[in-house]
């Protein structure tokens, strides 16, 4: 027998320490992470930690180094801003909690991260940074914020320390974007290029839901050659609507269905969608819904249903995300999840269907013969 390949078991590893198994009620959360150029896996890594019912603790960190011991590192300090998140989500107490553990467990090397307590009821982001490269914050409006207070020492360095917490309205329909810097830096550039490039991409995606606000970020940003760096990504966004975009999450339950239907439909008729498009993408949505219902979580209460969309460039685009990791070739001829995909397909122009061990995507995309005023 061959014995087994090192690599391999090591990024087995990083996607099992980077699950994200429990997630926030009051937010539609999605995160993505890109290896190395070289092949080498590090010790980037994100988390949401589902505090209080209207609290998520969000997370994003970079253990300096690679192979092995930053992949048991990053596990160990993921596990530790878990627990000091749910003891006591303050940012500065998280923070504190993350310096003493660094210095315990990376033996004279040291970590980055940036930590948001994130409030949906209060509609406020308190935030701390530990020598990390800066969040941004997409307004409902567009803009695009840098937020670059509430700085501190990295994690796990003998100097002084100063906690400082930072905050910001976070209104509903805002979108939260963490990332480690493996995305702004290139080989030859100051960061501030790098800064100003994300800007930009953040203009043109930060209005679309958040997984796919992941997958746009990692695929523009590397069209100019990376520096080599892993990269995790976090994207959140409260649930909600504006005139350009709309976030639910639901337990995974049917008798959730009517009441999320309802919403979708009150944020089309918001934004004055027209009739014939609106009913054939809410047709589409509901099978998408309905799947991840019945198929994504088994009708299982204790699991949850991300329901996002968003006009963009005159077409209406839906995502509909669940952790059951079910497929569309699992389906039989004639059985009722055959049935729902096929509406999907033939009410839409374009469905993508995304599988992993631990998820399932479901995004659709239906052009508006009319454009509509926002």
């Amino acid at each position: 027998m061959p014995p087994p390949d090192r690599s391999a078991l090591i990024e087995e590893l990083q996607h099992l320490l980077l699950g994200l198994n429990h997630l926030p009620t009051g937010c539609a959360v999605a995160a993505g992470y890109r290896p190395a150029s070289d092949g080498f896996v590090g010790g980037d890594w994100y988390d949401a930690i589902p505090v209080a019912a209207d609290q998520a603790g969000l997370i994003v960190g970079d253990v300096v180094g690679s192979g092995l011991a930053a992949v048991a590192s990053m596990g160990q300090l993921r596990a530790g801003a878990a627990a000091a998140a749910l003891a006591d989500p303050n940012p500065a107490r998280v923070m504190e909690v993350l310096d003493r553990l660094a210095r315990h467990t990376l033996g004279g090397g040291y970590a980055t991260a940036v930590y948001g307590l994130l409030d949906t009821k209060a509609e406020r982001l308190d935030y701390c940074i530990a020598g990390h490269a800066p969040p941004m914050l997409v307004t409902p409006g567009g803009t695009v914020q840098v937020l670059d207070e509430g700085r501190r020492w990295p994690l796990g360095l003998e100097v002084l320390r100063s906690n400082r917490t930072a905050s910001i309205a976070f209104p509903a329909g805002s979108l939260l974007f963490l990332y480690t810097d493996g995305l702004i830096e290139r080989r030859g550039e100051s960061m501030n290029l790098g800064l100003y490039r994300l800007r930009r991409a953040l203009e043109r995606f930060g209005h679309l839901p958040t997984s796919l606000v992941c997958d746009r970020l990692l695929e523009t940003m590397f069209e100019v050659d990376a520096a080599g760096d892993d990269v995790a990504v976090l994207a959140v966004r409260g649930i909600g609507s504006t005139e350009r975009s709309y976030a639910d999450v639901i337990p995974g339950s049917s008798n959730e269905l009517r009441a999320a239907r309802r919403r979708l439909r009150e944020w089309l008729e918001l934004i004055d969608a027209p009739p014939k498009e609106r009913d054939l993408f809410l047709l589409a949505m509901n099978e998408a819904i309905s799947n991840s219902v019945v198929h994504g979580c088994q009708n299982d209460h204790e699991k949850q249903v991300t329901i996002e969309a968003c006009l963009d460039n005159e077409a209406l685009i839906g995502s509909v995300r669940d952790p059951g990791g079910w497929k569309a070739d699992d389906t039989k001829e004639g059985e009722d999840r055959g049935l729902g995909l096929t509406i999907i397909r033939e009410s839409t122009d374009d469905v993508d269907l995304k599988t992993t061990p631990d998820m399932t995507r479901t995004v659709i995309r239906l052009a508006l013969r009319a454009p509509v005023n926002v």
